[in-house]
């Protein structure tokens, strides 16, 4: 509304860098064969990967500790530190901070992974199974985590708030940015040193049943938790406050943002699965499987790489754990394949003659897939009640926000009403992912037609079709409640490979 900008960056581009790092791992594991209807899997595996380094060392870290940026050596600083970067904030050495020299963090050596199985027969005729399992595992800490060392003092990257001072505005179109080097311009990204892998723990336990011969029921329970997941965190942002944001607020005031990736996240999924079957024979096979499953965690990555999400508010991972976006609670995926018995070597009309070419070497095929909806997350935008340089963000909760099945349409999926932008003064109060979005469902079909012009020709005609039911499967609403005219109004429908509109493709195919 003033024509001033709200705030403005700018980037100088850092010396060539090139990572270097190595892996190791190794394994032990043994069958044990205890009885005639119990076998046990045993096993162990460790793995290092070490902290990667750089081949010039130009990288940085960040000691919250003293405030300052940490480089390899003093060859570096010396020599490697772009000669824009502000002389006001202070650099110094790894061994001066008592972080590792080259890789600036500390390696993970305890990284063993314990695994134990079990498969148990309990009544005689082999047609029960019994099987279980337990292992723990280690994420890698990879080159892609490593780049959040290749900022600080040699890609010199300076952002600038506008604010205005007795109607003078601090930035303008015309000079959108401050002096080389200004107080409070640079920004940080950074790893604790100690980090170490995340953990991961996955179990299950599952019970097979043979019905006939050919078709058997599977039940299974499966288990993952995640323990000392990657997320990062703003920790120069100010604690939420009804005083007007200033960068004097900051716990570092000569920067702007710090964003310094840690471990202590955390995930929980539990699922149940059944699943009946029956392996292709007499022309028909089929497969059902039906999964209810629920993830809680404080670190949903969708979206995010390797280095996690990033905490709205610094102070407050606890606020962050909800249901994960992308696990719907039910998923029902279907397949069946059936060959008409009819021509040659078929049971009826298997003699051959135009009665093979038209009844003959038919297939049908379908799929039929249907999931509950995903988790969703309003917003709101264009202010910071908070005070913390955080536009826009997680809103107050005023009410449920899920509408009753029957009352959800297109232009009303949920209660918009039920939330607002926070007051001044503080975070919003809502949970994250607290609202669910359209489920979707696919019938998809096809039919085959197999032809033998002689001995070594085979012609196959088949027809396909995508959602042949042409569902509509709608897509996300719009989020937003500062767009009142639109918030919670669908205008998309999901894509093809997520059951869009019906689509078909006939094809010949001729082999000789």
């Amino acid at each position: 509304m003033l024509g001033l900008p709200q705030s403005t960056s700018r980037v100088y581009p850092r010396p060539s860098n090139a990572s270097r790092l190595w892996f190791l791992s190794g394994f032990v594991q043994d069958d044990w064969k205890a009885s005639s209807r119990l076998t046990l899997s045993l096993g162990l595996r460790y793995e290092y990967d070490a902290p990667p380094v750089d081949k010039f060392d130009t990288v940085s870290n960040f000691d919250p500790r003293t405030g300052s940026i940490v480089v390899p050596n003093e060859t570096v600083r010396k020599s490697n530190v772009n000669p824009l970067f502000p002389a006001s904030i202070p650099i110094v050495t790894a061994a001066q901070a008592g972080f590792p020299e080259r890789s600036l963090r500390q390696g993970d050596k305890n990284n063993f992974q314990p695994r134990f199985g079990f498969a148990f027969r309990p009544f005689a005729g082999n047609k029960t199974v019994l099987r279980g399992g337990y292992g723990i595992y280690n994420d890698d800490l990879t080159a892609d985590l490593f780049g959040q060392l290749y900022g600080g003092p040699f890609r010199v990257t300076e952002s600038f708030t506008n604010s205005v001072t007795a109607g003078v505005p601090l930035l303008t179109f015309r000079q959108p940015f401050l002096g080389v080097g200004a107080t409070g311009s640079v920004t940080m990204t950074g790893l604790v040193a100690d980090l170490h892998n995340p953990f991961i723990e996955q179990w299950n336990l599952t019970v097979e049943r043979a019905l006939t011969g050919d078709t058997g029921v599977r039940i299974s329970y499966i288990g993952t938790r995640g323990t000392s997941l990657i997320y990062g965190r703003n920790i120069n942002q100010p604690r939420a406050s009804s005083i007007a944001f200033n960068q004097n607020r900051r716990p570092y005031p000569l920067f702007q943002n710090i964003t310094i990736r840690e471990n202590g996240g955390t995930q929980i999924y539990h699922a149940l699965s059944t699943q009946l079957s029956r392996r292709f024979s007499k022309g028909l096979s089929f497969e059902a499987a039906w999964t209810w499953a629920k993830t809680l965690t404080d670190t949903d990555e969708v979206g995010i790489t390797e280095g996690g999400p990033t905490l709205e508010d610094a102070y407050n991972r606890r606020r962050e754990r909800a249901d994960a976006q992308y696990s719907p609670r039910h998923r029902l995926v279907t397949m069946l394949i059936w060959e008409i018995p009819a021509g040659m070597g078929r049971r009826w009309m298997n003699h051959g003659g135009a009665a093979d070419w038209v009844f003959g070497g038919w297939q049908i095929s379908a799929t039929y897939n249907a999931q509950t909806g995903e988790f969703m997350t309003p917003a709101f935008s264009g202010s910071d009640p908070s005070n913390t340089q955080t536009i826009g963000g997680i809103p107050d909760r005023i009410g449920n926000g899920n509408l009753p099945a029957g009352e959800r349409t297109p232009d009303r999926w949920f209660d918009a009403s039920a939330f607002a932008a926070p007051p001044n003064g503080r975070f919003g109060n809502s949970g994250k992912n607290i609202l669910e979005s359209p489920g979707r469902q696919a019938l998809n079909l096809g039919v085959f037609k197999s032809f033998h012009p002689t001995e070594k020709t085979s012609l196959r005609v088949q027809a396909t079709f995508t959602n042949a039911t042409n569902h509509p499967n709608f897509g996300y609403p719009n989020l937003g409640i500062s767009a009142p005219a639109s918030v919670g109004t669908i205008r998309s429908i999901q894509g093809r490979d997520s059951g869009g509109p019906r689509s078909g493709l006939l094809a010949v195919f001729f082999s000789f």
